[in-house]
C-alpha cells in the first residue's frame, strides 16, 4: 500500500470528485507533483461557511450539477478514491481553473473513515493505512 497518497479537499468539492462529475482538482502549487497512481480523497475537517458553500453550488449548477446540503456531507476523513493520471496547466474540463490541474480517473466514493489531514499530496502513515484497511 506504499503506492497510495492522500489529498485533502474541501467539501463540497470532495463530493463533486467522488460522487459527481469533477474530473480534475485545481491547486495553486508552484510545481506539479510527479506522483501518478491511487489517491484517496479526504474531506477537510473544516466545514465551509454558507457563503463558501453557495459559491460552489453556483459554480456546480452552471455545469448542470446540484450538490447535497452542507449537513448531508461528511468532513474530516476519507470519502473516496481515484487515480491521478496527469498534472496539467491547461485542460478542456469545465472543472479546470488551474493553475495546476490534477487529472483524476476512476473516481468513486468510499465509506467514510475519519482521519487527520495534512497539506499537499501526502503518503499516509502506517496508523492511517491501518484505519483505512476496511475500505481499501
Amino acid at each position: 500500500m506504499n503506492d497510495v497518497r492522500i489529498i485533502v479537499v474541501k467539501q463540497p468539492w470532495a463530493w463533486l470528485i467522488c460522487d459527481g462529475p469533477k474530473d480534475i482538482e485545481n491547486r495553486n502549487w508552484k510545481h506539479a507533483p510527479r506522483f501518478r497512481g491511487r489517491v484517496l480523497i479526504a474531506a477537510s475537517a473544516r466545514r465551509p461557511t454558507r457563503s463558501e458553500w453557495d459559491t460552489v453550488a453556483t459554480f456546480a449548477k452552471k455545469r448542470g450539477v446540484s450538490i447535497p446540503t452542507r449537513e448531508d456531507l461528511m468532513c474530516g476523513g476519507v470519502v473516496g478514491d481515484s487515480t491521478l493520471v496527469d498534472c496539467v496547466r491547461e485542460h478542456s474540463s469545465p472543472w479546470f481553473f488551474g493553475p495546476i490541474g490534477l487529472v483524476l480517473a476512476n473516481r468513486r466514493p468510499l465509506s467514510f473513515v475519519p482521519i487527520a489531514g495534512q497539506l499537499g499530496l501526502y503518503t499516509p502513515s502506517p496508523d492511517v493505512l491501518a484505519k483505512l484497511q476496511s475500505v481499501l
